[in-house]
């Protein structure tokens, strides 16, 4: 079924085809459909409705006014379905499906749906562990601007310190080293001391640090924005 068009304004983009269009054919570009208002041979440049006119298309099924549509290009029909297809646009007001092969009017209004924007890491709340067995897990949530718990996987760079507020890195790296516990990744930058560090999709990362004499670290989160966040005191006790 071809895409009749019945009224309306449409922006038009050029375009040449590969193959030889018809009137009214719906023709998939990337992730828009377009319509051809004419016939046109293979290779010839032409131009293609992008959106603005009203047309009267096949329905694959029961649909209300107003409702959102997509392009099925394999059944040549409007679905409600968007998995797989394209959307087209918008019934009319007046106009709806009660089923299969029935005619409806769309108006043509595709709408490409953007990437997700990542949310930048905001800050970072820190948790110190016991000491048990010469080791302390370390647990760090990273959040968004709003103090909410990442929804999306995040990186932030950290050292050990031997100072509360991260004034130098440590003189001496525990001599355990440190490693990620269950939660996240860690990649080195100087042995035991600096990391860019990894979170998982919920903004957890838990880093294991091992020290079998009696010494004092900070681990200290630099965000994105320069800020730093430092931990309590992890204290190894020899």
């Amino acid at each position: 079924m071809m895409a009749e068009f019945r009224y309306g304004d449409p922006t038009i983009a050029k375009y040449t085809p590969a193959s030889a269009l018809a009137a009214g054919e719906v023709v998939v570009v990337g992730d828009r459909p377009y319509v051809s208002h004419a016939d046109v041979a293979t290779g010839t440049l032409a131009g293609l409705a992008a959106g603005g006119g009203v047309y009267e298309l096949t329905a694959d099924g029961a649909m209300s006014a107003g409702a959102e549509v997509y392009w099925d290009a394999a059944a040549e029909k409007l679905t409600l379905t968007s998995a797989g297809n394209k959307h087209f646009g918008s019934l009319t007001p007046g106009s709806s499906a009660s089923a299969d092969g029935d005619k409806v009017l769309a108006l043509h209004n595709p709408q490409v749906k953007q990437a997700a924007l990542a949310v930048p890491v905001g800050g970072a709340t820190i948790v110190v562990g016991s000491e048990s067995s010469d080791a302390v897990n370390v647990a760090i949530q990273l959040v968004d601007s709003d103090g909410a718990d990442l929804t999306a996987r995040g990186s932030v760079l950290a050292y050990l310190s031997d100072d509360a507020n991260g004034d130098s890195v440590a003189a001496t790296a525990p001599d355990g080293g440190w490693a990620i516990g269950t939660d996240g990744v860690l990649t080195p930058v100087v042995a035991d001391k600096v990391a860019q560090l990894v979170s998982e999709a919920d903004g957890d990362i838990d880093v294991t640090i091992t020290e079998s004499g009696a010494d004092t670290f900070y681990l200290i989160v630099v965000l994105p924005d320069g800020t730093l966040v430092a931990s309590d005191p992890i204290t190894f006790v020899a």
